[in-house]
């Protein structure tokens, strides 16, 4: 969970406020974790309303986790360089 505060508060630095903006950049990171969007990834949970991470299994935790820490890491990296 501390790692997806700190994605958070990254994406915050950078001027993202609006929960739809936050919402949108979850979806990007989860369709490229699990070749899924968010709601696809729910519908194949069963899920309705629930928080999705509350119900994925350790393996998946830690996979999403990492995804969550490498885009806060390379944040503000320079690829033109």
């Amino acid at each position: 969970m501390e790692v997806r505060k700190d994605l958070t508060d990254e994406w915050q630095r950078s001027g993202i406020e609006d929960t739809k903006d936050f919402a949108t950049l979850t979806d990007i990171m989860t369709k490229e974790w699990s070749g899924k969007t968010t709601r696809e990834y729910k519908d194949y949970k069963g899920l309705k309303k629930e928080n999705l991470r509350d119900h994925m299994t350790n393996r998946e935790g830690l996979s999403f986790s990492e995804g969550n820490e490498t885009v806060t890491n390379c944040h503000g990296l320079s690829f033109s360089e």
